[in-house]
């Protein structure tokens, strides 16, 4: 069956990041998820926002004491929050997710493309097989469908461009400010791109990788300086937007309360985009900070809120249509591997009587007997386990299947015969 379980926008930042997997590890994870018993198939989506397991296995307990057994000293915060779906419902959250109806902010685009990336890593792992596969290119192709049709795409919407309305809030005219980005990930990148856009030109960009850093500071004719060198730089900005990857708070109220005092206390807007924080959540403590973090950002009215609603609703009546259409196909491919079975075996059936036939009629028998007898074995093969199956039925009371071999076997229906 498939399954989907995990933890979303819904279970407290505090939590949130102390389960998310790190891009690091999140092949490892795939991996050992693939190793246990009764895992066919998997996949791991890790974001800001979710942590969730994509599978296809024989028992989601598997599932949920994988997830029990790494995060022990947690469980009876997480239980609450945790969810698990099977089967139709598995497929009802997963468009849900791809299409930005199960996120922080109603729309986000950027989902879709994470939930792709974790396809796309565990083909690589030679953890996907051919049934996750198939279901996830569904979900893909009737998001796509979805979202373009719903309208729901017209709006787009994601935390980078929802933090960036925010500073604009405290800090009205961005042109004579200046920005420092850490991180040179998607979130990112699109945060500073969409604070140019904005009007802000001053930019300090930084990285774990610094070759990733100059390519950001090249597209947006910034600066590029060293990690390293990170708290040196601090009172120079007026904003800081800190995306990063990183297991811990390295920006500490300390280091901020240095940079206040190097400013004169001029205001700073920080915006933490990370999950973990990458900022020490106390410095939202000090004057002259503004501070704002990913659960922030969830009470913020929304731009063309109105239009993504409506079309949240006509996306949401779609997905019901496309499980319409997932149920159909995969009832199709039931009934088509059954036809196929079934009229293998009858040719198997066929040819071993025609091989028969042919033997008699090289060892001069007679052609018309041979041909009697070729009928009557073949008719005889045919109707022999739809008989006994038949004469079972009757014999347990069993009307049900004696009304659906009527209906199967009815030689007097007006259905029209093909050759």
């Amino acid at each position: 069956m498939f399954v989907v379980i995990g933890l979303n926008q819904q279970t407290p930042l505090v939590y949130r990041e102390q389960i998310a997997i790190q891009s690091a590890n999140l092949s490892a994870s795939i991996c050992q998820l693939h190793q246990l018993p009764g895992i066919w198939a998997c996949t791991v989506l890790s974001t800001c926002n979710r942590t969730e397991i994509y599978a296809e296995t024989t028992d989601p307990e598997i599932l949920l004491n994988w997830f029990k057994n790494h995060h022990t000293h947690l469980w009876e915060y997480l239980k609450p929050h945790l969810y698990v779906h099977t089967e139709v419902d598995a497929l009802v959250h997963a468009l849900h997710v791809a299409c930005g109806l199960d996120s922080m902010l109603l729309g986000e685009p950027q989902v879709l493309g994470q939930l792709k990336q974790a396809f796309h890593l565990a083909i690589e792992l030679g953890t996907i097989n051919d049934a996750l596969r198939n279901w996830f290119e569904f979900i893909f192709q009737m998001t796509k469908k979805i979202r373009t049709q719903s309208g729901i795409s017209e709006h787009p919407i994601s935390v980078a461009s929802v933090a960036v309305d925010c500073i604009q809030e405290h800090i009205p005219e961005l042109a004579s400010q200046k920005a420092l980005i850490i991180g040179s990930g998607d979130t990112a990148r699109l945060a500073a791109i969409h604070l140019q856009e904005k009007g802000c030109h001053q930019f300090l960009i930084t990285s774990r990788h610094m070759e990733n850093a100059q390519s950001l500071s090249t597209l947006l004719s910034g600066t590029a300086i060293a990690i390293t060198e990170l708290n040196h730089y601090l009172h120079q900005v007026d904003i800081i937007i800190t995306a990063t990857s990183c297991p811990f708070p390295f920006i500490s109220r300390n280091a901020i309360e240095t940079a206040l005092h190097q400013r004169l206390n001029q205001p700073m807007v920080l915006v933490d985009l990370a999950v973990p924080r990458d900022i020490e959540a106390d410095v939202a403590e000090l004057p002259h900070v503004t501070l704002i973090n990913i659960d922030h950002l969830q009470q913020i009215q929304a731009h063309h809120q109105t239009e993504r609603m409506r079309a949240g609703q006509i996306a949401k009546q779609m997905i019901l249509d496309a499980i319409d259409v997932y149920d159909k196909k995969q009832k199709s491919l039931r009934a088509n591997s059954l036809i196929n079975d079934y009229r293998s075996h009858m040719k198997a059936l066929a040819q071993t009587e025609i091989d028969r036939a042919h033997q008699r009629l090289s060892a001069g028998h007679c052609q018309f007997q041979v041909i009697n007898e070729l009928s009557e074995r073949l008719i005889q093969k045919i109707i022999h386990h739809p008989t006994v199956g038949m004469q079972q039925a009757a014999s347990d009371n069993r009307q049900d299947l004696l009304e659906l071999a009527h209906y199967l076997f009815n030689p007097h229906r007006n259905d029209t015969a093909t050759s």
